[in-house]
């Protein structure tokens, strides 16, 4: 990576350190909480337009992808404004869902994070958040959920912001992209536990449903086979979630047909699978 003038860089060069908190106080309680609430928002608003930035250059908007930029930016010194010495455990950070999609080639796939609603997602949340039209890149290969903490490391944002705008004065788009993947990914820490198995299928079958509406066909199978995992293991459970072991099973084993239908590529069989993922998603509480 070649070397860069960091804008900004007389405000936006201290790492933000990760470390235990001790709160003696109810008042260190209430400012450590104020401190989290104030970080995960401007790391959440950092994120979204990066993510926004990245899908514009999908859709070859330069011009639209440049404003991100610069927002994310701005969103970058507010952080700074607002908590400029707070110092978080890493694992007190909440957990973000973030979808993850893979364009085009399947071997070296574009990859591209959007972040997503926190509750039990809807298809209705991707059709708010993922706007698919005009993507240049290809078709979508791989569409899941993933569950992370996103931090910010500003002397690694501010040198990747910079260089992926020098990338675009120099007309190079791979080459932007690459370092706005670069930026999100630095900002990416896995949640190594994960959420319920119940609730990775169910975000997982409204993910199926979305891309199917998209046409994205290999994206909803990549999608649905997370789903049918997650199905396995809530079938492995000692109660399956509250649930009898032959209403898991029959869902699993009904997942594996509907596989074989997705991969048809049919449009007339759309609203016949829809249904049945709907009543699926319904199922699943």
């Amino acid at each position: 990576m070649k070397k860069t003038n960091l804008l900004m860089a007389t405000t936006l060069c201290v790492p933000l350190a990760f470390a235990p908190a001790i709160a003696p106080t109810a008042a260190a309680d209430d400012a450590a909480h104020v401190h989290l609430t104030d970080y995960d928002k401007d790391a959440r608003d950092i994120f979204a337009a990066l993510s926004e930035a990245h899908l514009n250059l999908q859709k070859g908007k330069r011009q639209e992808a440049e404003e991100e930029i610069n927002e994310a930016f701005e969103e970058l010194e507010e952080s700074f404004e607002n908590s400029p010495a707070v110092k978080l455990a890493q694992e007190s950070l909440p957990i973000t869902k973030i979808v993850e999609l893979k364009f085009g080639n399947a071997l070296m796939p574009d990859v591209v994070y959007i972040p997503v609603g926190d509750d039990a997602l809807a298809v209705d949340d991707f059709e708010d958040e993922l706007d698919l039209t005009g993507i240049e890149r290809g078709d979508v290969e791989d569409a899941q959920v993933k569950y992370v903490r996103l931090k910010i490391s500003r002397d690694e944002l501010v040198h990747d912001l910079n260089e992926a705008r020098e990338e675009l004065t120099a007309n190079d788009i791979d080459g932007a992209q690459a370092q706005l993947h670069d930026a999100q990914s630095g900002m990416i820490d896995e949640f190594e536990g994960g959420p319920s198995e119940q609730i990775i299928a169910k975000d997982h079958v409204a993910l199926t449903r979305y891309m199917l509406k998209a046409a994205e066909y290999e994206g909803a199978r990549e999608a649905l086979q997370v789903a049918e995992s997650a199905m396995v293991g809530l079938q492995a459970e000692k109660d399956g979630a509250g649930r009898n072991a032959p209403e898991v099973e029959r869902i699993r084993a009904e997942m594996e047909e509907l596989q074989d239908l997705i991969s048809r590529r049919d449009p007339s069989l759309a609203d016949q699978i829809d249904r049945k993922l709907e009543t699926w998603w319904n199922d699943l509480g």
